[in-house]
C-alpha cells in the first residue's frame, strides 16, 4: 500500500511539472468568506473568437436558487488570456442585495493575439435571504447659484429590463429560435451565447463544431445555431439576452 501511495505522489508531481497539463477543475473562490453558501456552477460558455482592437464580450446570465442572492462570484477559463467580469448594480454599500441580486451577467473576452476556441464557466456563491445594505446617510451639498442655474440631475433608475431565454441546440440540423421584448417595450440591445452543459471543459474541436449567428428585426432576436455530429452526445443550448426599454412614464 505504501508503494502505491508513493507512486501516486510521484505521478502527481510529474503531471504538475508538465507544461499545459492542467487538472480537470480548480476550487473556485465564489464561497470564500461566506458562512453559509450555496455554490452554483454554470455551463461552459463558448467565447466568440476574435482578433484586433474592437472585440465584443460574450455575455451569459447565471441565477441563484429561489430565496437567495449572490454573495460571491468566480469563473473557470480554458485559457489564461480570457478576461471575465460581471455587471453590478449602483448603490451603497457594495454588498449582496445591493451590488448583486439573484442573477448576474458575466462578460468574457478572449484577449490573445490569435482567435482561439475558448470557453469560460461562471460560478456563483449564493446566500439565503434577500441581502441588502443600509441606505444613504450622507447629506447633499448646499446648492450654490451656479448649481441652481444648471440643469437638474436625477438619480439613475431602472429604465430597462433584461429578458433571457434558453433553447436546446440539436445536432445534425439547424436550430432556429427567437426571443425578444414584450409588445409594450423597445429593444435596446441584444446578445446570445452557446453553452455546453458538461462538467469538463469542451475541447477545442467541440467548441468549433457549434456555430451561431443572430439577426434582429424590430423587438425580436432570431438565432440560427448549427451543431455537428461530433457534439451529438453533449447537451448544448443557446441563451438569448434582450435588453428592453420599459414604457415611458
Amino acid at each position: 500500500m505504501r508503494r502505491i501511495l508513493i507512486v501516486a505522489a510521484v505521478l502527481a508531481v510529474a503531471a504538475a511539472a508538465v507544461p499545459g497539463l492542467q487538472p480537470a477543475a480548480r476550487a473556485g473562490t465564489e464561497c470564500n468568506g461566506l458562512l453559509v453558501c450555496i455554490p452554483v456552477a454554470g455551463p461552459w460558455v463558448k467565447i466568440r473568437p476574435q482578433s484586433g482592437s474592437h472585440r465584443v464580450a460574450t455575455l451569459y446570465q447565471l441565477s441563484c436558487p429561489m430565496s437567495s442572492v449572490i454573495g460571491g462570484l468566480d469563473a473557470e477559463v480554458t485559457h489564461r488570456s480570457i478576461d471575465v467580469s460581471f455587471a453590478g448594480s449602483l448603490g451603497g454599500p457594495v454588498s449582496p442585495g445591493v451590488t448583486t441580486r439573484t442573477a448576474a451577467v458575466f462578460a468574457a473576452t478572449e484577449t490573445g493575439r490569435r482567435p482561439l476556441p475558448t470557453a469560460f464557466r461562471p460560478l456563483l456563491g449564493c446566500i439565503p435571504g434577500g441581502g441588502g445594505g443600509r441606505g444613504r446617510t450622507s447629506r447633499p451639498p448646499a446648492r450654490s447659484l451656479t448649481s441652481a442655474l444648471a440643469a437638474p440631475s436625477a438619480a439613475p433608475g431602472e429604465p430597462t429590463v433584461l429578458r433571457v431565454r434558453s433553447f436546446p441546440v440539436r445536432s445534425g440540423r439547424p436550430t432556429v429560435v427567437s426571443s425578444g421584448c414584450r409588445p409594450d417595450e423597445r429593444l435596446v440591445s441584444s446578445a446570445h451565447a452557446i453553452a455546453f452543459h458538461t462538467r469538463r471543459a469542451p475541447s477545442a474541436r467541440q467548441l468549433s463544431e457549434v456555430e451561431s449567428a443572430a439577426t434582429v428585426r424590430g423587438r425580436r432576436i432570431r438565432v440560427r445555431a448549427r451543431a455537428d455530429a461530433a457534439v451529438s452526445a453533449l447537451r448544448v443550448s443557446v441563451q438569448i439576452q434582450a435588453v428592453c426599454a420599459r414604457p415611458n412614464p
